[in-house]
């Protein structure tokens, strides 16, 4: 029962921490002069799709990277459970790889499947 309660109080004490960080970071500026970027835009209705993709292409790298490390963690994971398991427990292990690799081929697939889309809008429009 100790044990519990300490590590729901490290848990709580990283979020804590982590939360602060965050509001920490955040320039309002920023987010001000973003906010009137976009009221401008729409004044002048003429926003094309290669400028939203530059606005979001910072937060598609970001969840990219971060994708991409889960991606690695859950497969040394997994590979080290695989490597010390019992035969029935390798073959559970065997079945969920097969989601591994499908989460894996959208995480770096995404960034080729959003330049096909964008490609395709930008020509129609143009």
């Amino acid at each position: 029962m100790k044990k519990h309660i300490i590590k729901s109080l490290i848990i709580a004490l990283i979020l804590m921490i982590s939360f602060a960080n965050f509001s920490l970071a955040v320039d309002f500026d920023k987010a001000d002069k973003f906010i009137q970027k976009g009221s401008e835009k729409a004044a002048a209705d003429n926003i094309s799709v290669s400028e939203i993709g530059e606005e979001f292409s910072a937060i598609g790298k970001s969840l990219r990277l971060i994708g991409a490390g889960i991606v690695i963690i859950a497969t040394a994971y997994m590979g080290i459970l695989y490597m010390i398991s019992p035969p029935e427990r390798q073959a559970k292990l065997k079945q969920q790889l097969i989601g591994l690799v499908v989460s894996a081929v959208v995480i770096f697939g995404g960034y080729y499947i959003w330049k096909i889309v964008t490609t395709a809008l930008d020509t129609m429009t143009a």
